[in-house]
């Protein structure tokens, strides 16, 4: 899927550069305007045409919302462009200058190519070292002079000049009841499913025993004659609890047909790692287990598979809510969550609590700065205290493996950026995270539309259609948080409709072991990695401590894979934007 145009200011209409249909994307063309639409979008082709209609007399952004899915929008009319970017950022629109003249598109690399843009150092750098820092990303793109329009915002393009202003945001309103929020969130969600089963030719979905990718299917299967649904285990190295659970609750719904799929250890992480062409992401080292799922979901004829990706980001709250209950004074409640992450965790509670109430107290700005001095320093971090890592706007930096010069150009940028921030609207810490882990899952998602593409099947994520995260994150991350139920919010908007069974699971499969063998396994190729890395040629790491980050990994100790796994999703986006990919 991919889409390029110009605002074109020396004709009377804009020109399209490139525009290659696909199921993510559609053009509906009237009188005077076209529109061409990017992501998955289940409006009609006359309600399309209608809304264009309207946008051409009002020029109102409004007439292309209201419909299930998550999508961008381009208007191409005479002497103007006007860009509309999904709120998610599943579906992202970038821009660029070429001579006197505006470029905008679907693909940042395909824009690069266009006006011969290098990579960007300081996107790089921070995502190397700091890529859950979402501010950072807010604008950026990998190429230098490549921007990218940030979630729900609008660019308005007239004779090459460039007008941006928000459009839509999720934002927690504070009237929302639970009750409430569950209700919006059956709505859209239910929308969102049955939206895909009266499109998809033939529906498949995950069927991990997972509480969300279990839920869309019970979902799916109430308007579905059938519904294949697929569960991963490898049989050499067997997460057993995941699939007894599945096998338990998929007798409650008639029309679901069971298929387990049976991989091997070449389905480990790292055994098959994807470049990612528009933003390298460390999901890209372990799409082994979602391919052999669709490689299956093929063979059974689906043209649609659902999976529960986004489910965790929206549904549950991130640790560093507990932040958030200092600053609220709920001292009560910040203990009984600290005593109960404490025994999630291992952890004590007294640390637990301390972190909280110093996070409390440490505004955005003040965190940008203990960054950019982390980054600086970059001494090693060795193992860090599981509360400091998430009780915390983003984990610790991994910055002792940059170069010197590296390092002073990221903490400089750091450093000028919190600087800028305002302190009159400060975010909570839990909404915070959500909002950079919530990028960083639309990049996983792309990375398994890609290998859903790969396999001739469209993989689509309904916990991150617009209406359904707006539903969820109408709550703040501390009014989503619980210490006794999963996901409240879910189990209240689907206790109707989804077998309690399938809702009140608390736990799930712990792959970690799968990482280990699977880095085992790889070893030969991350150690010719090593020996002469692109990263290191640009700059930007010193090879030494990665070199001794993946031994101690081989051996079974203690690992920042996060880190090792975001290196090497950077190293092959440079080795394939030389053409020396591996």
């Amino acid at each position: 899927m991919r889409f390029s145009g110009r605002s074109a200011r020396s004709v009377t209409t804009p020109q399209v550069l490139e525009c290659i249909e696909s199921d993510e994307l559609r053009v509906v063309v009237g009188a005077s305007a076209c529109a061409v639409v990017i992501g998955h979008c289940f409006a009609s082709r006359d309600e399309l045409e209608s809304s264009l209609g309207e946008f051409a007399e009002t020029g109102a952004p409004e007439c292309f919302s209201g419909w299930s899915g998550c999508y961008s929008v381009a208007v191409l009319q005479p002497q103007a462009a006007t860009l509309i970017a999904d709120p998610v950022g599943q579906f992202p629109l970038y821009l660029a200058r070429s001579d006197d003249d505006v470029v905008f598109g679907s693909s940042a690399s395909a824009l690069a190519k266009h006006v011969q843009a290098e990579p960007d150092r300081v996107a790089l750098l921070a995502t190397l070292t700091c890529p859950e820092a979402g501010d950072l990303f807010d604008t950026r793109s990998m190429f230098a002079g490549v921007d990218r329009l940030s979630p729900g915002r609008l660019a308005r393009i007239v004779n090459g000049h460039v007008e941006v202003e928000p459009y839509t945001e999720f934002q927690p309103d504070p009237h929302v009841s639970l009750a409430e929020a569950a209700t919006g969130l059956q709505s859209s969600l239910t929308r969102a499913v049955d939206a895909r089963v009266a499109s998809a030719g033939s529906l498949t979905s995950d069927f991990s025993g997972g509480l969300d990718s279990t839920s869309l299917a019970f979902l799916a299967a109430q308007k579905s004659p059938r519904l294949p649904v697929l569960t991963y285990l490898n049989s050499s190295r067997p997460v057993t609890d995941d699939v007894d659970h599945a096998t338990r609750v998929v007798g409650l719904a008639d029309r679901l047909e069971h298929h387990l799929v049976f991989g091997s250890d070449a389905d480990l992480p790292y055994q098959s790692i994807d470049v990612l062409a528009e933003e390298p992401h460390s999901s890209a080292v372990a799409m082994g287990s979602m391919k052999a799922r669709l490689k299956v979901a093929a063979k059974l004829g689906s043209d649609l598979h659902l999976v529960g990706e986004g489910g965790d980001i929206v549904l549950a709250a991130p640790a560093a809510y507990l932040a958030d209950l200092g600053r609220q004074r709920d001292l009560p409640r910040l203990w009984r969550h600290c005593l109960g992450w404490a025994r999630i965790r291992n952890r004590s509670p007294m640390s637990l609590l301390s972190r909280a109430i110093a996070m409390s107290r440490t505004s955005r700005s003040e965190a940008f700065a203990d960054l950019a001095g982390q980054i600086a320093q970059g001494r090693p971090t060795g193992e860090v205290a599981w509360e400091k890592d998430n009780v915390a706007y983003w984990t610790v930096p991994q910055a002792d493996w940059l170069t010197r010069p590296a390092r002073r150009t990221l903490a400089e940028h750091v450093r000028a950026y919190g600087a800028g921030l305002s302190t009159d609207d400060e975010a909570s810490v839990g909404d915070v995270v959500t909002s950079a882990r919530l990028r960083l899952q639309a990049l996983t998602q792309r990375a398994v539309r890609t290998s859903g593409a790969q396999c001739g099947v469209a993989v689509h994520a309904p916990y991150l259609d617009t209406d359904v995260v707006r539903a969820c994150l109408a709550l703040s991350a501390s009014r989503r948080s619980s210490i006794t139920k999963p996901k409240p919010l879910l189990r209240a908007a689907l206790s109707s409709l989804v077998p309690d069974l399938v809702l009140a699971r608390p736990t799930k499969g712990d792959y970690t072991a799968d990482a280990y063998q699977g880095i085992r396994r790889a070893a030969p190729v991350l150690r010719r990695l090593l020996e002469n890395p692109a990263t290191a040629d640009h700059g930007l790491i010193e090879p030494a401590p990665v070199r001794q980050t993946v031994v101690r990994a081989i051996d079974g100790l203690p690992t920042p894979w996060g880190a090792l796994n975001q290196w090497i999703a950077v190293e092959l986006w440079l080795r394939n934007q030389s053409g020396d990919a591996e």
